[in-house]
């Protein structure tokens, strides 16, 4: 009998606390954020990006469709069992790439001599 090994697992990474499910009243809802606001967010801010179908991370119109949808989704974040999970890359875009420049500082360290390349698609 083989002898069962745990994986190997970087020590900055830690599992994922599983979360209780979230609700609006008695049903569950699965979205976080739509539009880059959470779902009860009722400022004219968010109101504003409802109505107009914008990412305020990018600053132009959502682009995500699916399911047949004649309209653009607008689900940024998602509520899972481990918690909130973004669901649009396009929200690392946002203020000028702040947050891949973070995540590229985290993982580089000095990244004078880096530079960003842009998404590609398939030739």
């Amino acid at each position: 009998m083989t002898e069962r090994r745990k994986p190997n697992r970087p020590t900055q990474l830690r599992p994922l606390k599983e979360q209780t499910t979230y609700h609006v009243g008695s049903k569950r809802f699965p979205i976080a954020e739509v539009f880059g606001f959470p779902y009860d967010n009722d400022s004219e801010a968010a109101l504003r990006c409802r109505e107009d179908y914008g990412c305020p991370f990018v600053g132009s119109r959502c682009i995500k469709g699916g399911h047949g949808a004649p309209i653009p989704l607008g689900t940024c974040t998602v509520h899972t069992r481990y918690g909130p999970i973004i669901t649009c890359p396009l929200r690392f875009y946002g203020d000028d790439y702040q947050i891949l420049s973070q995540a590229a500082s985290y993982l580089l360290g000095d990244t004078t001599n880096s530079i960003m390349i842009p998404e590609v698609g398939p030739t």
